[in-house]
Formats: structure tokens, C-alpha cells, sequence
């Protein structure tokens, strides 16, 4: 879920080391990238920038609150539906058109995490 934000936040006009400080897809990977943050004093900066001037295409986006609600809501077997989660973050019929890329990386990196659950799940039985 959170690489979806990093890329849904970084989608345009970021250097791809900027747009892929954050996302990691193994420990060492993770553990690099994290020195890197720590260490590097002029790519923390870059890092610290491209969020603050970009943060409110997640923010600001209501289909992304959209997702994280369906997200939690079925993470925590709340019974609500779509229409309600709509109405309660205030998503309009003006608003719908947001439903683009971010609200389908989003529904696709869950789609990834409970898939990768599950096969954990079996593994361990």
C-alpha cells in the first residue's frame, strides 16, 4: 500500500532515484536505501523536497481516502459499502473522475498483499 502512495505521489516529473527512495523489495534492498537516506545529506534533501511539493496528490486526492477506507474497512471486517465510504469522505459524482491511476495501483497492490498473505498463511499450516 505505501509503495502505491510513493509512486502515486512521484508518478511525474521526479528523478527515478527520488521516486524509488522509498520502495524496497527485499531487507537488504530496504536496509540500503535506508543508509542511504541517513548518510547522504544532499538526496535526503531531494527526497525531503519531492514530498513536500507533491505530498498533496495524495493527500488532496479523495479516491486515494476512498481506497485506504475500503482498505481498513475490510482489514478491520467492518461492514460498510462503497457508497457509504463515498459519502462519509464527501467523494461526489465531480470527485469520480480521480478514480484513475492511483485508485488502481491501489486496488492492485491489495489485491498483491492479500494474495501474498494468504500464500504466507498456507505456508505456515
Amino acid at each position: 500500500m505505501t509503495s502505491t502512495l510513493i509512486r502515486s505521489m512521484f508518478a511525474y516529473d521526479v528523478p527515478d532515484d527520488v521516486a524509488n527512495c522509498c520502495i524496497a523489495n527485499s531487507v537488504s534492498e530496504y536496509v540500503s536505501k535506508a543508509l542511504r537516506l541517513t548518510s547522504d545529506l544532499q538526496f535526503r534533501r531531494q527526497v525531503s523536497a519531492a514530498i513536500q511539493r507533491h505530498s498533496h496528490r495524495i493527500f488532496d486526492n479523495k479516491s486515494v481516502s476512498l481506497e485506504w477506507g475500503k482498505l481498513l474497512t475490510r482489514a478491520l471486517e467492518q461492514r460498510i459499502s462503497d457508497q457509504e465510504l463515498e459519502y462519509e469522505i464527501g467523494l461526489g459524482d465531480e470527485d469520480k473522475h480521480y478514480r484513475t491511476f492511483s485508485s488502481k495501483a491501489i486496488e492492485n497492490d491489495q489485491r498483491s498483499w492479500r494474495e501474498s498473505i494468504m500464500l504466507g498463511h498456507r505456508s505456515s499450516i
